[in-house]
């Protein structure tokens, strides 16, 4: 009985073990074929922020310097990821604009 139990629980703990595996490698990856809407940014440096979004928004990328500077990338109708850097000063601001 001991030896049913032990491996009932190492049985239970492997497929918990594969189970938070798979879904961590997936929370970590932009969709490819992301929904419509779906939209995300985030700041990858002091500088520099990143944003995408999902097939059918009409959208662009759009920063704030420190230096008071607004810039802002084209604008983009399909899915795409897409990079923007501060020409002067530190990233203070990032969004997505839709239309």
């Amino acid at each position: 009985m001991r030896i049913a139990r032990g491996l009932a629980a190492t049985a239970a703990t492997g497929a918990l073990a594969l189970g938070l595996a798979g879904t961590a490698s997936a929370a970590s990856e932009v969709p490819s074929a992301a929904a419509a809407g779906t939209c995300s940014t985030k700041k990858l440096s002091s500088y520099t922020a990143q944003g995408w979004c999902g097939n059918g928004t009409t959208w662009r990328l759009g920063i704030r310097c420190s230096t008071g500077a607004y810039q802002w990338t084209a604008w983009y109708s399909y899915s795409n990821t897409v990079r923007l850097t501060c020409a002067g000063g530190k990233l203070t601001h990032y969004w997505i604009d839709q239309k």
